[in-house]
């Protein structure tokens, strides 16, 4: 889920976070524009 910060997705983001240990984060390396 992307909530952006939402105060309306509080209670999603603190409910999904939880228990996680970690995030993995997928972008393309060979289009700079998705990693800057």
């Amino acid at each position: 889920w992307d909530t952006a910060g939402q105060e309306r997705c509080g209670a999603i983001t603190s409910a999904s976070y939880r228990a996680t240990s970690g995030a993995l984060l997928v972008y393309i390396i060979s289009m700079h524009q998705t990693h800057n």
